[in-house]
């Protein structure tokens, strides 16, 4: 049997629980070998109905953000957006570390104002976030 993502995704299953529980257990492990198995998670993920919470697309992003594909994270961020699954502050916290580390801060301010604008309290790890970049290095 291959062990590639894709195919260890069949054995969890086709129900929302089995495939969450994958997509938690492959970011826990950071055991993505590629790009491409996350995102084909990505894409599992946005056509469950129900669709998953928020808190597991979080998990998805943070691991691909982690591997250092940060231009990606801000277009599944985006796609998330036009899905209309509604972001949350870990969302969008993520969202601006990834603007970050592209040197991209005016855009991690644009998110903060569309934070305040949602009505949420920024909490110390977006502060930091944004924080650290503004700093060089």
């Amino acid at each position: 049997m291959a062990t590639n993502s894709s195919t260890r995704v069949r054995d969890y299953g086709e129900s929302p629980n089995q495939l969450l529980k994958f997509v938690r257990d492959q970011c826990k492990t950071g055991t993505f070998k590629n790009l491409d198995g996350a995102l084909g998670l990505f894409d599992r993920m946005v056509r469950k109905h129900p669709l998953p919470s928020v808190v597991s697309f979080n998990q998805l992003l943070t691991s691909i953000a982690r591997a250092r594909h940060h231009s990606t994270v801000i277009t599944l961020v985006k796609q998330m957006d036009l899905l209309e699954i509604a972001p949350g502050l870990h969302t969008l916290t993520i969202l601006v570390n990834c603007f970050c580390h592209l040197n991209r801060v005016d855009f991690g301010f644009s998110v903060f104002a569309r934070i305040l604008k949602l009505g949420f309290q920024p909490d110390c790890a977006f502060i930091n976030t944004l924080v650290k970049g503004l700093s060089p290095g």
